[in-house]
């Protein structure tokens, strides 16, 4: 009878321990660099809140924005480490920080038309693939979210044809890709840093820049420029990542219920930049700033042509997410 109750009494212990385990609180901090009211800022609170919901307050998120633990760079590589436990990066830092060429097909220049197609092309079968291949530098990807279409602000007057590119000097991010995209169109690119952007049109050291309209609104470009040209050229996504050996330790149903969630995401986050956007333009003209249509999107992508062949050439999901890029242009 001992012998029994000792048994009984093991194996009660035991399930409690588990239960316990289960019902622990697993906390998790991520950590982004953009400021408060930016879009990635929003889409960061949102995403925490979600993870919360879906997994029953199982799982508590921290969210640290506002450069607290670091810019785009640092971000990447302080999840990598595990000093925080997931994080949100720019795209364009993911070729410079990690290699991962790859990436660079989330900005190949109008390709992408608007942010309702965004939307689906983020959560198509090559964007998937993008993210699931951190996994090899000890990343999980969650999901791509947008921090705002780039559009052309020129101080000179609107920029509405290939024709009125030529010979600008135009601050822009200087990447390989970026570079070779505002030679073609014929501009003079020039590599600023972003604190820079509004002393050098002061001063002007540049005649335009390719911006977001919420940096135009936010940092008061727009007081040494005022035409705006909506040229789309080129979306700015980022990515949400984890920590893999963290993610890998939490219960599968868990690691389920978060990649799903943060997926379902990606069209809500993209649709609330573009709401965003909408609105900003609107106090853009209340500035006085000149809001003009770009005319030329079928010249800039047979322009662009010659870039993507170069790219696809670099990794195959280049080629893939132009292809899924492609489909949902045509409705397919």
């Amino acid at each position: 009878m001992r012998g029994i109750l000792a048994t009984a009494l093991a194996a009660a212990t035991a399930s409690l321990i588990a239960t316990s385990a289960i019902a622990q609180t697993i906390n998790i901090k991520l950590a982004h660099g953009s400021p408060r009211g930016h879009p990635n800022y929003v889409h960061a609170e949102m995403l925490a809140a979600e993870i919360e919901k879906v997994t029953n307050g199982r799982v508590k998120v921290t969210v640290f924005g506002d450069r607290q633990l670091g810019d785009d760079r640092d971000i990447i590589q302080i999840v990598r480490t595990g000093t925080a436990d997931a994080g949100y990066a720019s795209s364009v830092n993911f070729p410079l920080i990690l290699k991962k060429v790859s990436f660079d097909a989330l900005q190949l220049p109008g390709l992408v038309k608007s942010y309702d197609d965004l939307g689906k092309v983020l959560i198509s079968p090559a964007a998937i693939k993008l993210l699931d291949s951190l996994q090899s530098d000890g990343l999980v990807g969650l999901a791509f979210s947008e921090g705002g279409q780039r559009h052309f602000l020129n101080r000179n007057g609107p920029t509405q044809k290939i024709e009125d590119f030529k010979g600008l000097k135009t601050r822009i991010v200087p990447i390989a890709l970026h570079k070779a995209m505002w030679e073609r169109v014929g501009t003079n690119p020039v590599g600023i840093p972003y604190g820079e952007v509004y002393t050098s049109m002061q001063t002007k050291v540049i005649d335009a820049v390719e911006f977001n309209i919420s940096s135009i609104y936010a940092d008061k470009v727009y007081e040494q420029a005022t035409h705006v040209t909506l040229t789309g050229h080129y979306f700015w996504p980022g990515a949400f990542i984890f920590n893999k050996a963290k993610f890998d330790s939490m219960p599968k149903d868990i690691q389920d219920a978060i990649l799903k969630a943060s997926r379902a995401l990606t069209p809500v986050w993209t649709a609330h930049t573009k709401s965003e956007e909408n609105k900003q333009i609107a106090l853009l003209k209340d500035k006085g700033v000149k809001i003009y249509e770009f005319q030329d999107r079928a010249r800039l992508l047979q322009l662009m042509q010659p870039i993507f062949d170069e790219w696809s050439a670099k990794d195959p999901l280049i080629g893939e997410y132009i292809q899924d890029a492609k489909r949902v242009d045509q409705g397919s």
